[in-house]
């Protein structure tokens, strides 16, 4: 919780084990990106952001945000005919900015 809002991160794990590695070792891991949702809700109205992710493989294991979704309840949330926002890369620089900034206050980073 952070002040009137939850914010809640999910998502998936996939198994470690790959059948087809022979031998032992980390040299043959493959490192795959993981999907994750990080929602951001107004406790009482139910309104908020869902914003979509992926880890990013590399030296700073960066995280990316694929898409970000606006809703003003629980409802439209939940709803598979809602829209679920332009792809991040679309949206103006300074809002991608704005928004990553945003993660950032409320716990999200690299770590």
């Amino acid at each position: 919780e952070v002040g009137d809002k939850v914010v809640r991160m999910e998502w998936q794990l996939t198994s470690p084990f790959n059948p087809d590695m022979e031998g032992e070792g980390e040299e043959g891991i493959d490192h795959e990106a993981t999907d994750f949702c990080v929602t951001v809700e107004n406790k009482s109205k139910g309104s908020g952001m869902a914003f979509y992710c992926s880890t990013q493989t590399g030296e700073d294991h960066r995280y990316v945000i694929g898409n970000v979704k606006a809703y003003a309840s629980a409802e439209e949330k939940d709803s598979v005919s809602s829209y679920n926002g332009p792809e991040f890369e679309d949206i103006d620089d300074k809002l991608q900015e704005v928004l990553d900034e945003y993660l950032a206050e409320i716990g999200m980073n690299n770590e």
